[in-house]
């Protein structure tokens, strides 16, 4: 499921939601703005929805 998006989406995936860092923590690994990140985990997030067949309601 996660293999498919893209390395700096998934990266942002991986580190906010199981590896347990705040955004503003990922931004700095990743040294990406806060709001790209926030927008990469909101993208990837859509993109796996879409893949189970989920919607945003």
């Amino acid at each position: 499921m996660l293999e498919p998006l893209p390395e700096h989406q998934r990266t942002a995936l991986l580190l906010h939601y199981l590896a347990g860092f705040s955004v503003r923590e990922v931004s700095a690994i990743v040294g990406r703005p806060e709001g790209t990140v926030k927008s990469d985990l909101f993208h990837a997030k859509a993109r796996i929805r879409a893949e189970l067949g989920g919607t945003d309601d």
